[in-house]
């Protein structure tokens, strides 16, 4: 009897599971044939999707011609986005670059000789800085951002930042902490500086911000992760890093808070620094999170980075330690599954390896610094390039830098926790053979 009621659970878990998986290649497909209609247009019905398996964790695409059709098969939406893309320029000769979103495909599709199948090195791929929320894309809207999205997942981002509707998060957060509209609003940035002041370096330059934009922030805001999550693509949300506006000090004159020098001695007035070991850090980081999942659900990635370009207000070795952790364990009280993602430009040890080992991902913008830092000292880490800095538009770009930066064959065993690789631009909408070279990598 024990033995049938085994048989009957073990066959009901597997019905479920099969049921699960199904669903998943459903809505996969789905997506990508989404994508396929949307960069083709009435070509759309000279392909087919098929969703694969992967052998080991990570994409792969395979194309092949079939019975008048092209054949695209991949183990998700972006793998098999990465084999149009691959066709595209292969076969079609057509590039869909950042400067030429739209393609011009003959009549009659060209026909691939025999199977190709091609299989990423990589677990991830990672996209965007901070910085190019400012530089490039402060006033994109759903049809700009719609068209970037499709260029990710054509060229194998799996991983990007995704800030948009920051504003709205702080918002909701602050009028919890005896904050008015005025004051909030005039705490927030012009929509060209959110770069820094989500890296935490200055507040009120170009506001204030007006409440119509903080509304509309979260329309665009979630219409993004919502396409980059049916994708297949994980999205990094922000975490708490204690940054909090200079008025909380006169609303909370027992708190621990520290108001700092201005950023590059250039931008008041300042910013102000809650005390990782004042109880109010932990009550305000966990609203934080809290108001941005109700807003954007999550992923279980976020991105943290205190003291980005400038200094922490204590430079004692436990004062780095107790930062590291007080971040960590805030986003793990709210969610369980948090991971913190570090970029390597302000990389302090004290706070990135005070975080746990397995819950640390690093973002080593140039690859510049992964060796200064013991290739991070066993913790997951993605190489990078950043190429473009502050918007510059001049065509250059070291190629064999490139490749030799991204290639992972032939490094050594320093480089085993090397999971993934990044384009990190603080600037787009230029030189794209570079990110074409770099995306293939």
């Amino acid at each position: 009897m024990v033995f049938q009621m085994t048989r009957r659970i073990v066959f009901v878990c597997i019905l479920f599971l099969t049921f699960v998986l199904q669903a998943e290649a459903q809505n996969s497909s789905k997506a990508a044939q989404a994508l396929i209609r949307r960069i083709t247009g009435n070509h759309a019905r000279n392909f087919s999707t098929e969703i694969i398996p992967s052998s080991n964790g990570k994409d792969v695409f395979e194309l092949e011609s079939r019975d008048g059709k092209i054949i695209l098969r991949g183990n998700s939406p972006i793998a098999i986005a990465s084999a149009l893309n691959w066709y595209l320029k292969y076969y079609c000769l057509q590039q869909i670059s950042w400067n030429h979103l739209e393609i011009n495909l003959p009549k009659v599709l060209p026909v691939i000789p025999e199977k190709i199948r091609k299989e990423s090195p990589y677990l991830d791929r990672s996209y965007m800085n901070y910085c190019t929320f400012s530089y490039t894309a402060a006033f994109w809207d759903w049809e700009r951002w719609e068209k970037e999205i499709d260029w990710m997942a054509l060229h194998g981002i799996t991983m990007p930042l995704a800030i948009t509707g920051q504003e709205a998060v702080w918002y909701r957060t602050l009028k919890k902490y005896n904050m008015t509209d005025q004051e909030i609003r005039n705490f927030l940035v012009g929509p060209a500086f959110f770069a820094w002041q989500w890296m935490t370096n200055i507040e009120g330059w170009g506001g204030p911000l007006p409440k119509s934009w903080i509304e509309n922030s979260i329309k665009l805001g979630q219409k993004i992760l919502a396409r980059e999550r049916e994708l297949g693509m994980t999205p990094v949300l922000q975490g708490f890093t204690g940054y909090v506006p200079l008025k909380l000090k006169e609303k909370f004159p027992k708190a621990d808070i520290t108001v700092k020098p201005f950023w590059l001695r250039y931008f008041p007035p300042g910013t102000a620094q809650l005390d990782p070991l004042d109880p109010l850090f932990k009550e305000i980081g966990t609203t934080f999170l809290q108001e941005q999942e109700k807003l954007f659900g999550t992923n279980h990635l976020y991105a943290a980075d205190p003291f980005h370009e400038g200094q922490p207000p204590k430079k004692d070795a436990d004062y780095l330690q107790k930062v590291g952790e007080a971040l960590y364990h805030v986003a793990a009280g709210v969610d369980p599954e948090a991971t913190i993602v570090m970029q390597s430009w302000s990389f302090r040890a004290g706070i990135g390896f005070a975080v746990p080992a397995d819950r640390l991902l690093v973002f080593d913008l140039n690859s510049s610094k992964s060796k200064r830092f013991d290739r991070f000292k066993g913790r997951a880490w993605h190489g990078g390039i950043i190429h473009n800095f502050g918007g510059t538009v001049a065509m250059g770009g070291n190629l064999d830098a490139v490749m030799n930066r991204l290639c992972i064959e032939g490094k050594d065993s320093t480089w085993k926790n090397y999971c993934g690789f990044g384009l990190f631009p603080e600037a787009t909408e230029n030189n794209p053979v570079v990110y074409e070279l770099a995306a293939e990598m």
